[in-house]
């Protein structure tokens, strides 16, 4: 059997006789790389030299039961994966497969899903901000000029963009608690204000959207949307009806005062 390493494209003809049984990855010799011999498939963590290919059996119920057991995030794995590459992919995955990645991914705490909220967050935001800048600077100019004296235009930009992160944290924090209330009004949110924080911080991946000129800023705004519904489905075990119901309380608030502003002049002057 020929054996190619599908990194370094390292072949070596291998008999069928030192091939073990239930082989599920190889060692290749040269880079050091695991891979599934019958698919060729994903890169996998770096394993120890080796003079020849390596062969590793696993147990076939053991590998579907670590397989289901949930890991860390992408993100709080970057010291093994490196930075950039824990962030693409933690963004690949919360927009991609949200119901994959809350569903199998541990609660480890607040800090480091508040962290990626806040750097993804904060780049959107900031890159979205950009292009609106752009295009209504002539007329935020004049309306505060009186207000900044002498600032230039530039200035102006820079001083409402250092304020970004401290209003993404806020944005994080307060949504995470108002949803979190919303959803034990439905009687759902059983596994906690955490849980919840977690899905909202996640979310901010979608931010990364705001590098489209100007459309960029709504389709993250909705991308997010839907990523919080599947999120929060998945950490808290309930039902899409029952989120949607939460998200649509302070719309139904909204209506009923709408209705009670327009009714209550028209019973007055009755």
């Amino acid at each position: 059997m020929e054996l190619i390493c599908p990194y370094c494209h390292f072949s070596k003809d291998v008999p069928d006789s030192e091939i073990i049984s239930n082989t599920t990855l190889v060692i290749c010799p040269r880079c050091n790389q695991r891979f599934d011999p019958n698919s060729m498939g994903k890169k996998l963590e770096l394993a120890e030299s080796s003079p020849e290919f390596e062969f590793i059996s696993e147990d076939p119920a053991a590998s579907d039961e670590k397989k289901d057991q949930p890991s860390f995030s992408p993100w709080e794995k970057r010291s093994e994966l490196g930075l950039w590459r824990a962030i693409f992919q933690t963004i690949k995955d919360v927009m991609l497969s949200p119901d994959t990645f809350f569903n199998s991914t541990f609660m480890d705490g607040y800090k480091e899903s508040l962290a990626f909220g806040l750097l993804i967050g904060s780049l959107g935001s900031m890159i979205g901000f950009f292009w609106q800048f752009l295009i209504f600077s002539g007329g935020i100019s004049l309306a505060i000029q009186p207000l900044i004296g002498k600032l230039t235009i530039g200035m102006i930009f820079l001083l409402l963009i250092a304020f970004v992160p401290i209003f993404i944290i806020f944005k994080i924090l307060f949504t995470s608690l108002f949803i979190h209330i919303l959803l034990r009004l439905v009687r759902s949110g059983e596994n906690g204000y955490e849980a919840t924080f977690r899905v909202i911080s996640y979310s901010q991946a979608a931010q990364i959207i705001g590098l489209i000129p100007f459309i960029g800023s709504i389709v993250s705004f909705i991308w997010i949307f839907i990523i919080q519904i599947v999120g929060l489905r998945e950490v808290h075990q309930t039902s899409y009806l029952k989120i949607i119901i939460a998200f649509m309380i302070p719309v139904f608030i909204l209506l009923f005062l709408g209705i009670l502003a327009i009714l209550i002049p028209v019973i007055m002057l009755i």
